[in-house]
């Protein structure tokens, strides 16, 4: 009894791998003059996966918003449609001053 209450809470514990043959990550920093063409790469890029698939790949962007936040997610394709799952979110509160 003791032994199937320990295999079932380790089961419980694990993740599921997925077969990724590769992983395509973009990473878009903070920019004041180019966050409309990351925008413009990121659709374009959906665009392409929706018309051509993600062949068992993954895409990962990281796009900061603003000088104090950021955002990771996946795009992923679901029936012929590109959805985005957020991963993680970044906020700073307080960024450092420069010295005078």
């Amino acid at each position: 009894m003791l032994f199937l209450c320990l295999f079932l809470s380790c089961e419980k514990e694990q993740e599921v791998e997925r077969n990724c043959p590769r992983t395509v990550f973009l990473y878009f920093p903070w920019s004041t003059n180019l966050t409309d063409y990351f925008y413009n790469n990121i659709a374009d890029l959906e665009k392409s996966i929706q018309e051509n698939g993600l062949d068992h790949g993954r895409v990962v962007v990281f796009l900061s918003t603003s000088p104090s936040e950021a955002e990771m997610f996946e795009i992923t394709l679901y029936d012929g449609l590109c959805r985005r799952t957020v991963l993680k979110e970044l906020y700073i509160r307080h960024l450092p001053q420069k010295p005078v």
